[in-house]
């Protein structure tokens, strides 16, 4: 009980504190409602370079490549079955359940490639 006493008289100076750097929220669980102080790093424009504000993603989740292309998942799935010059997904490891990504730049070259084809014919 003392702990728990302490911990909280500890949480309570925190947040009478008023640091800018706290963020104060609720996390409910099943049996009790707790208050959770967290200290927050803000991000100013300073700490990131110049070069980093307009730089692209290296690789994109299957969702953002059907976004991009405006195509459905299935349809996407039948472009990558069908056609050999798509970008082959990339896998972080073997299980069914890994994610799928695709390399951004190999994404735009294809695209690239397609449109040319296509105004070609």
């Amino acid at each position: 009980m003392g702990f728990e006493l302490f911990f909280f008289d500890s949480m309570i100076s925190l947040l009478l504190n008023e640091d800018p750097q706290l963020d104060h929220f609720r996390a409910h669980t099943s049996h009790t409602r707790r208050s959770i102080v967290r200290t927050v790093k803000k991000i100013d424009d300073l700490d990131i370079p110049v070069v980093c504000h307009n730089m692209k993603p290296f690789r994109l989740k299957y969702n953002q490549v059907c976004e991009l292309l405006n195509v459905t998942r299935d349809c996407l799935r039948k472009i990558i079955e069908n056609d050999l010059s798509f970008p082959r997904p990339l896998k972080e490891c073997s299980t069914r359940q890994a994610a799928v990504y695709f390399d951004t730049a190999e994404i735009e070259e294809w695209y690239k490639t397609y449109k040319a084809k296509c105004r070609s014919e």
